[in-house]
């Protein structure tokens, strides 16, 4: 596999308390993300998705570990020892798409004040600039010039969603975190986002961590699985030779929970 790897974890680890003790919400998770592919993580409720993605984005702090990024300018860097102004300004290049686009939407702005507003505070554009990055970001997940004057609650879900991505397309990442992007749509409107996932990335080289509990969603959309237990990745591999021969019993038993899956390619 030749392609650049664009951010890895090693050894990432994050305990809560609770009464009862430490909860162990990751244990020594390692991972890659490589440019231009999409590396799938699943598990069961609890199992530690929610907390790698903060984690690995640092919006919350492990306990121990390294996550290495490789920025677009620069030498590669560990984001867990970086101070606050240096981290802010990688930021644009690290982006987030969450799982309910109604609740990370601001309902007092429209769609142009939405998909402006990150990188006005980034000091990435401004005036004329800024106008016409918005406009394209727009048109790219497939929204007309007249959803620009529209707020959130005018919306369709499936345009709340590609909204989302458009706030993230234009600050032009280098890695996109979907953090369960479709559960939330219907099947039709799914697979339209999914599609448009796919030819992002195709053209832009995006490296995408997609955290599903679909399998059937991860087997269309991922090149590379982790599966998840307990705070750790217990198989991890290409897609289809993980779901055509699973090795740990979690993964067989998450696959043995969903109806039988359609005999189809993942991404090229």
């Amino acid at each position: 596999m030749s392609a650049e790897v664009r951010l890895s974890a090693r050894g990432l680890a994050k305990c809560y308390r609770s009464p009862r003790g430490d909860v162990a919400a990751l244990a020594g998770v390692d991972l890659e993300l490589r440019a231009g592919r999409t590396l799938a993580v699943v598990g069961e409720s609890g199992c530690g998705k929610t907390t790698l993605v903060r984690a690995l984005l640092r919006l919350v702090e492990p306990d121990a570990g390294s996550v290495r990024y490789r920025p677009a300018a620069g030498p590669e860097v560990d984001l867990l020892r970086l101070g606050g102004r240096e981290l802010r300004r990688l930021r644009p290049e690290l982006q987030v798409v969450f799982q309910n686009p109604t609740a990370s939407l601001n309902p007092r702005f429209d769609v142009r004040e939405l998909v402006a507003e990150a990188p006005r505070v980034h000091g990435l554009a401004g005036g004329a600039e800024l106008e016409g990055r918005v406009a394209a970001a727009v048109e790219r997940v497939g929204l007309t010039g007249d959803a620009l004057d529209r707020l959130p609650h005018e919306l369709s879900a499936g345009q709340r969603q590609r909204v989302a991505i458009a706030r993230a397309l234009v600050l032009e990442p280098r890695v996109l975190v979907c953090d369960e992007p479709t559960s939330a749509l219907d099947v039709c409107v799914q697979a339209r986002v999914l599609e448009l996932l796919r030819q992002l990335q195709a053209e832009l080289g995006i490296a995408y961590l997609f955290v599903a509990h679909d399998l059937a969603v991860v087997r269309t959309l991922a090149h590379e699985v982790a599966v998840m237990r307990a705070g750790r990745v217990v198989e991890s591999g290409e897609t289809e030779r993980v779901f055509a021969e699973p090795a740990h019993e979690e993964t067989r038993r998450l696959l043995d929970a969903v109806l039988p899956l359609p005999a189809q390619s993942a991404m090229p």
